[in-house]
Formats: C-alpha cells, sequence, structure tokens
C-alpha cells in the first residue's frame, strides 16, 4: 500500500539551463519553518545580508544529495519521499572537480496529489 502522504519532486533541467562543463548537481531540501525559530526562504541565500550559506541550515535540511548529471543531455533531478509542506530547494551545477558553476533557489510546497511547479533561476554569484 502507498503512503500518500510521501510525494516525490523532479527538478527538470534543459541543456539550455546549465553552464558547459555541468558533470554533478547539488541539492538540498530545506523546510521553511527553521528548527532554530523564524523561517528559510532563498532570501537568505541572495538578498540578505550577510547572506548565508547553506551549509549553515544542517539542522533543517529534509533531503541532499549530489548526482551526475549531462549539461548537454539535460535531464532531472528526481528526490523521493517528501513529506507534505512547504520547503526551500537549494541546487548547485558542479564541474568535474566539484567546483559549482552556478547555482539556485526555489520555494514551494509538496501537496499531497498535487502537482507543483517550483521555479529555480540559477544565478553565477554563489557563495
Amino acid at each position: 500500500m502507498d503512503d500518500l502522504s510521501q510525494q516525490g519532486l523532479a527538478i527538470n533541467f534543459s541543456p539550455r539551463d546549465l553552464p558547459a562543463g555541468t558533470a554533478y548537481i547539488r541539492y538540498y531540501v530545506l523546510t521553511v519553518q527553521s528548527k532554530a525559530g523564524g523561517t528559510i526562504d532563498c532570501d537568505n541565500f541572495f538578498v540578505d545580508n550577510p547572506r548565508e550559506s547553506v551549509g549553515d541550515y544542517a539542522a533543517d535540511t529534509v533531503d541532499f544529495g549530489t548526482v551526475a548529471f549531462s549539461a548537454t543531455e539535460g535531464g532531472a533531478v528526481v528526490i523521493k519521499n517528501l513529506p507534505e509542506g512547504a520547503y526551500v530547494f537549494y541546487v548547485e551545477a558542479l564541474d568535474d572537480m566539484r567546483s559549482t558553476l552556478t547555482c539556485g533557489c526555489g520555494e514551494g510546497a509538496i501537496v499531497n496529489g498535487g502537482k507543483t511547479n517550483i521555479p529555480v533561476l540559477l544565478v553565477d554569484d554563489c557563495l
């Protein structure tokens, strides 16, 4: 019997989305409600001054991973078994040496039975 409270998410990338030389995608899924109190959103990583690193939120990480990826072919990174809730999705495109080429962030909610589109804008200005 399937547990309908657990949802999957695919982060899709076309070849035009990623810089040449992308060999890996690293992703982080963070809860919006921080365990330290307050909330987390993409502004924490790109707007707030001082900007924070996604590593500052290890206690709020629900899932993370690094997967091999081809920038020339594109494809999807699949994240399975996310409980319903609001999340911040932080992604990095990495080269063969696992150096960050570009990064991005998106926010959205996983809802039982609903299809969700969470845009992630990739930028070069990464910490």
